[in-house]
């Protein structure tokens, strides 16, 4: 019997080592995976941020392509213009050498007459008068003199204003075309000035580029990395529960020499010893070690509304096409109210990443685990037993989020599932 305790304690021992070990490890892959999902998340920022800037470079870029199409419609009606205002300007120039050539008659008519005025004298209107045989005559003579003077008169203010005219109308054409040949050089300058900014965008667009596909691939990187410590989570675990079976055992082994040794004492066994036994499964069974049974509890308590349900989607911030490894439950006044724990388990994961927010993973055992984001505050820590409905995070929009509402997974050995079967919907 002394042969057989010395064995069960050097059993015990070996398992205790053997088991805080084991919750070291854990531990350490766990402070791996915190990393790594840090490091996705920051890496998930860049990119985010990256897909923004790309935005807000389109948009400029579109802008730009308006302008542009602006300059280019200036640019064909000033042209338009330019050529209706040379074709004004040829059709003024012919005018104006007609008026010219009519100017020269006129004048050469009024030189001819001017030159017999002046070889006549004055002598010749009072030899005409004199030359009247009658009252009417004279009249006539002298109303024809009159008429005479005066039509000189007037072909000489009306070549002198024509003249005039057109020369100001030429000039006004001149200085019209010179404007419009201005408006034109300001134009094809300005339509340079946006062709340079258009290529200075598609460069920073070619830069952003470059970086989402380099973020792109570090993405790819870390979530395969994250991948590899789930799968060593995984083994853990399954660890976990092999030693926990072994503890069970060693327990049915223990409680079978304690009754061996009574009954070679002759002793009648207590019925208070079967107890700490019982105790004890009690205990393991608040730690989530067996799988839950049914349907699990709703976690966010009077809200029922699915915002956003398990699978591919659009990201309504990156506008990347991602699997969603959760379904979101919002609604009015959800922002501060509790998410409660969808079954009993133990608290393996209460922390903080710029992705998640404020997150809380649940055990429940048999490979089946919880998760809880975007909490305004955590309620439990690591380690901690829940029961169904205990209050785990208050509901909140921390982490990548676009308004309060709670990011709710179910994982089976660490890889999402639909939560929608184990919720009974």
């Amino acid at each position: 019997m002394r042969r057989l305790a010395v064995w069960i304690c050097i059993l015990v021992l070996s398992l205790s080592f053997t088991t805080g070990v084991l919750a070291d490890e854990i531990d350490d892959h766990k402070g791996e995976i915190e990393k790594v999902n840090q490091g996705i998340t920051d890496t998930r920022e860049l990119l985010d941020r990256v897909i923004v800037e790309q935005s807000k470079v389109a948009a400029q870029l579109a802008e730009i392509n308006k302008g542009l199409e602006k300059k280019e419609e200036e640019l064909v009606r000033t042209e338009d213009k330019l050529s209706e205002t040379i074709e004004k300007l040829g059709k003024t120039e012919l005018e104006l050498k007609a008026a010219e050539d009519e100017c020269q008659e006129f004048e050469a008519l009024m030189a001819d007459r001017l030159c017999a005025i002046y070889m006549l004298g004055d002598s010749s209107y009072i030899e005409l008068l004199v030359g009247s045989k009658s009252l009417n005559d004279f009249l006539d003579r002298l109303e024809m003199i009159r008429l005479m003077i005066t039509y000189d008169n007037q072909v000489f203010d009306r070549i002198t204003e024509l003249r005039d005219a057109i020369e100001e109308k030429k000039e006004e054409l001149i200085q019209q075309e010179i404007f419009i040949r201005e408006t034109k050089a300001e134009i094809i300058k300005q339509k340079s000035e946006i062709e340079a900014q258009k290529q200075e965008r598609l460069q920073l667009m070619a830069k952003l580029k470059e970086e989402e596909k380099r973020y792109g691939e570090e993405l790819d990187r870390l979530e395969q990395e994250s991948k590899k410590i789930e799968s060593d989570i995984r083994r853990l675990i399954r660890e976990k529960e092999i030693r926990r079976q072994q503890e069970e055992q060693r327990r049915e082994e223990e409680r079978k020499a304690r009754e061996e040794e009574q009954k070679s004492k002759g002793e009648q066994q207590p019925k208070e010893e079967a107890k700490p036994d019982k105790g004890s499964g009690q205990q393991d069974q608040g730690r989530g070690d067996q799988k839950p049974q049914g349907v699990m509890t709703w976690p966010a308590p009077g809200y029922r509304h699915i915002s956003s349900n398990f699978g591919y989607r659009i990201h309504p911030i990156t506008g990347v096409r991602k699997l969603h490894s959760g379904m979101d439950i919002s609604g009015g006044g959800i922002n501060g109210k509790d998410a409660v724990a969808a079954a009993a388990g133990e608290v393996i994961i209460s922390g903080y990443n710029s992705g998640y927010g404020n997150y809380v993973v649940i055990d429940h055992g048999g490979g089946i685990t919880t998760l809880y984001a975007h909490g305004s505050k955590r309620l439990v820590e690591v380690g901690q037993n829940v029961s169904a409905g205990q209050a785990v995070i208050k509901i909140g929009s921390t982490g990548v989020s676009t308004g309060p509402h709670l990011h709710f997974e179910v994982r089976k050995n660490g890889t999402p599932v639909n939560p929608k079967p184990y919720l009974g919907i």
